[in-house]
């Protein structure tokens, strides 16, 4: 499947050159999030993505894939604390946590657990 992203409106498209984000909501190649990762993507940013679940990551992960997502990450926001694990993960990657495997125990992961 071959997507065109928009540029009407700009005399230029607009640089992501050196940004970096981070997308929620990519249900499957025809999801609003994943156009949304393919235009940052072709912008020049650094992604990172989410997916629900196991059942979930495959479809994912064939959105994420093409487009070199650094880091793809489970994210269920009714599961407690996990969104803002994931967006750790993303802003921290050199951190661990006994908890959120990608994350050390610093003063905001003390903050989530009340530990």
């Amino acid at each position: 499947m071959e997507f065109a992203i928009a540029t009407s409106g700009f005399s230029t498209p607009p640089s992501l050159h050196g940004k970096r984000g981070f997308v929620v909501g990519i249900a499957n190649e025809a999801s609003i999030a994943a156009g949304c990762a393919r235009a940052f993507a072709a912008a020049g940013a650094t992604l990172a993505a989410t997916y629900l679940n196991d059942k979930a990551q495959p479809y994912v992960r064939a959105v994420t894939d093409p487009l070199g997502c650094k880091l793809l990450l489970p994210c269920d926001v009714r599961v407690p604390g996990q969104l803002e694990a994931a967006f750790l993960a993303w802003t921290h990657p050199h951190q661990s946590c006994q908890r959120h495997r990608p994350l050390r125990r610093t003063h905001r992961c003390r903050r989530l657990h009340g530990t």
